[in-house]
Parts: structure tokens; sequence; C-alpha cells
């Protein structure tokens, strides 16, 4: 105490601070009465042994000995000012990440949201969204009360939606969610992240669509390949030779007749057979042109 009785108030702080300091306490007492608590202020101090540490100092006008003087109630606030630099740091972080982040309180009421989540649902002011229900961004009752009750397990909750832009597009959300506890364990709020997955549903439903696609046309394929083989080929070939024979003996006409009909059958189903297994030819790229010579008449007498 004998150290600093006596000695200038400007000797406490340090040189950068010593004149915003005088000049401070001056003004207010300049514009006081002298009988009212000035503001408190901010301001650094050196300690004994050197080091610097923020104080808050709060000064009230007294009589002292007869004389005015002044009281100075020095506070340090060291670890106040660790916190809000903390706290500072954690916003800077919610502000620039790229996720729409909003904090709502207990009842799913925003308290805070980040950039991304504005631009997410085309708000331009953060007092536009802040105080509304979380439904109204995509958030459902159930939704939410199913929320609460994953985080009261401590469970993080990660789930999907559909959500509806101001200019009323909807698209859709993933959405996570996670408890915030205060030191002393209690909840205080609750902190979402959103993410924009519009393009990757609709990747996945075309995905979807095209496996369905080639399953049933593989599926169809399959079914009605299954009941043909290159062993009908054989039997075939006997029919189409032995009738082309047949006919070929002109003294019995009847059997000519009757051969003539089986060739021409014969040669209708050998048609069909090749068409069928072409099929495979031209799903694997393989395709090629035959050039054949017709005749177009029996062709369409055939067809009617």
């Amino acid at each position: 105490v004998d150290e600093i009785i006596g000695l200038h108030q400007s000797k406490l702080h340090p040189p950068v601070t010593n004149e915003l300091s005088k000049t401070t306490f001056k003004n207010q007492a300049d514009n006081s009465e002298f009988t009212h608590r000035f503001h408190p202020v901010e301001n650094f101090v050196i300690r004994s042994d050197g080091n610097i540490i923020p104080v808050e100092i709060v000064a009230s006008p007294i009589i002292f000995e007869g004389k005015k003087a002044i009281l100075g109630v020095f506070r340090n606030i060291t670890e106040r000012k660790l916190i809000e630099e903390n706290l500072q740091i954690k916003d800077a972080a919610l502000q620039s990440s790229i996720s729409a982040i909003c904090l709502t309180d207990m009842n799913g009421k925003i308290i805070f949201s980040n950039q991304a989540f504005l631009e997410m649902w085309q708000f331009a002011d953060e007092k536009q969204v802040s105080g509304r229900k979380l439904s109204e961004f995509g958030v459902s009752s159930e939704d939410y009360n199913l929320i609460i009750s994953k985080l009261n397990l401590q469970e993080q909750f990660l789930g999907e939606g559909v959500s509806q832009k101001r200019e009323g597009d909807e698209f859709n959300i993933q959405i996570a969610a996670n408890l915030v506890n205060s030191s002393s364990g209690k909840p205080i709020c609750i902190m979402f992240s959103f993410l924009d997955i519009t393009a990757r549903k609709h990747f996945e439903e075309e995905l979807i669509q095209a496996k369905e696609k080639a399953e049933e046309s593989d599926f169809l394929k399959t079914s009605f390949l299954a009941n043909m083989s290159h062993e009908l080929r054989t039997p075939m070939i006997g029919i189409l030779g032995f009738s082309h024979l047949m006919m070929e003996e002109e003294d019995l006409e009847e059997i000519h007749s009757m051969s003539k009909l089986i060739y021409s059958s014969g040669k209708r189903l050998m048609d069909t057979l090749n068409s069928i297994l072409d099929l495979s030819k031209i799903e694997s790229g393989y395709s090629p042109v035959n050039y054949i010579r017709f005749d177009l008449i029996a062709l369409l007498n055939e067809l009617v």
C-alpha cells in the first residue's frame, strides 16, 4: 500500500493507454455534477511484476479530507477477456463456415444464424430469421420432437427433409443437430447444421431409375431367352433339309404341297430365332448388316 500512496494514476497504466485513461476520467468529471458514479471503462494496468493485465474500472466522485476526489475500483477481467476472445473466434468460425448453421433455444426458436444459413434461405439480415420457429425452415414439429429425444440420450441427430426458400422454391436438405451444454452440463441451446442436397437427391433418383430400367430389361431378356437355345437350330435344320428334299419329288403332288408348308413354316421360325439371337448382339454393340435378296410379293402374302 505504501508503494501506491502518493503515486500518480498515470504510473498505473502502460504508456500506450495512459492518455486514454486520463482523458476519460477528466471528461467524466468535468461533465458530471460530481454526485454520480462514472460509467465503467476498460483499460490496462501494469502490475508490480511488470505484467500488463486488462481491468475494468468503476469510479465514483467522493469528498476526501474536504477535497473532491475520485474513488476507483479496479477489477481484473483477464478471464473474461479470454472468454470473449474465445467466443469471437468461435463466432468467426461459425460465420465463415460454408455450412448453413443456426442456434435455437430449447423451444425451437432461432437465436443465431450464420451467413450461409441466410443465403440458403435467401434472407438478407439475421434479424429476419431471429425468433422464428425452426419449423419454418424444413424441420417439422415431429422431427423436432425426435431430435430432442435423441439429443436427450446424448445421440447426434442426422436426417433429411424438404424445405422452401423465401421465394418459394423447394429444395432437399440434410439436417444435423447437436446439443450445446453449459460448463455445468445444463443444455442451453441446440446447434443445427444444414446442407443443400437437392443435386445429390436428383442424381440418386436418376441412378435408381436407371438401375430399375436395366434390371427390367435384363429380366425380360433373361426370361425370354431362357427357353431359347441354339439346340433349336439342329432340328430346324433337319426339318428344312428334309422338306426341301420332299419338294423335289415331283411325282408326289400331295407330299410336295405338305413339304412346301413345312418349309415355309420352318423358315419363318428360323428367321424368328435368328432375330431373337441377334438381340444379344445388338445390346452388346455388335450388329452386322446382312444384305440378302427376297421376294417382296411372297413376304407380303405371308404377312397377310
